[in-house]
């Protein structure tokens, strides 16, 4: 392992997302920081189709444009694998104290993940709840 190897696997995968971000914005500024977790995804489908063929997640190859070919090339020159860029960036979309937490240390990254899904579970449940119930006044009111 190189020395700029060695650096590079010190580090979290916050520094690592800031260092790719900081990249797009000077190379490619014009992809909107909100369309880089699409972006990533997009990459991450062609490496595993490219890289796995036979893996059974892969079921078509999403053809890249010359800005995506640019940065995908650019995630290989720098030893970083699209996918796992993606999974990084997902850990970025999590709740503010999950995510302090996990920088922190005091947690794993898999638990930080089931954490933030069982929220979103428990959300959905609530807003599911309140609009039975507000059909059930709106009938009760209706039939009255």
């Amino acid at each position: 392992m190189t020395k700029k190897e060695k650096k590079l696997f010190g580090m979290n995968a916050f520094k690592h997302v800031e260092r790719i971000k900081e990249m797009l914005q000077t190379h490619f500024p014009q992809i909107p920081e909100t369309e880089y977790s699409r972006l990533f995804s997009r990459l991450s489908g062609h490496y595993r189709h490219k890289y796995k063929p036979n893996d059974k997640i892969c079921r078509s190859n999403p053809k890249l444009n010359n800005n995506e070919r640019a940065i995908f090339d650019w995630l290989l020159r720098e030893k970083y694998k699209p996918s796992t860029v993606y999974y990084w960036f997902l850990e970025t979309r999590l709740p503010a104290d999950v995510m302090h937490h996990l920088q922190e240390g005091n947690m794993t990254a898999s638990t930080a993940k089931k954490i933030a899904k069982n929220r979103q579970r428990s959300n959905d449940a609530n807003a599911s709840l309140l609009i039975l119930e507000q059909c059930i006044q709106a009938v009760r009111g209706w039939s009255e």
